[in-house]
């Protein structure tokens, strides 16, 4: 995402959904989250779990459809069981990034196939995986509507400057994620060393 990224999108209200905020509250200054859900009442009770933990007290808006959300988000994050679109990938605005959570399965969609190929960029935690799992990307793909060249490459082959990431503004990146769980220990033991090494001591 954009460094100056401050209004953050989420469509879903469940754990992922929550924890894409947490996660995201970190290491941007948001001034609006915009919340969609079918459900007003879940909504409404997201919003205030959010207010529990938000940190730099940012607007807590509660959309009254995805479009809404999409539209206002310079970060969209969805987070659903969805096995239909959940938004229109035309909503999404210049710049924007996108973080594809939800979908876990071949048979699963949250984004549609213009959200895929408006996508500049396209990362995942394991390009084999995708290809086994990721519904946001094998249901179009099966249509004829996208290609096997729309994945960009690996988060791994990002960090490791194999491939490029965002080059301007303007650009729409895609973050589709199918679940790793060697890259959450990998990431978790890096996370681990490196604090231990900030605090000087042994990482304990």
């Amino acid at each position: 995402a954009r460094k100056d990224s401050c209004r953050l999108g989420i469509i879903g209200t469940g754990v992922q959904a929550y924890a894409q905020v947490l996660a995201i509250q970190e290491v941007r200054q948001l001034e609006e989250l915009r919340i969609f859900d079918m459900s007003r009442e879940r909504m409404e009770d997201f919003a205030g779990r959010i207010r529990a933990v938000q940190k730099k007290g940012y607007e807590i808006i509660l959309c009254e459809s995805a479009g809404a959300c999409v539209r206002g988000s310079d970060i969209v994050c969805t987070a659903t069981p969805s096995k239909t679109p959940v938004f229109d990938g035309k909503d999404l605005q210049p710049g924007a990034h996108l973080n594809a959570v939800g979908s876990f399965a071949p048979d699963m969609q949250e984004i549609d196939a213009e959200a895929v190929r408006r996508s500049a960029v396209l990362v995942t935690e394991h390009v084999d995986g995708l290809w086994e799992a990721a519904g946001d990307i094998l249901i179009p793909l099966r249509e004829g509507l996208i290609s096997r060249d729309v994945v960009t490459g690996s988060v791994g082959d990002l960090l490791a400057g194999k491939i490029q990431g965002r080059t301007d503004d303007q650009q729409i990146t895609l973050y589709e994620s199918v679940g790793s769980c060697v890259l959450d220990v990998a990431v978790s033991i890096a996370v681990y060393e490196q604090c231990g090494q900030s605090a000087g001591g042994d990482g304990r």
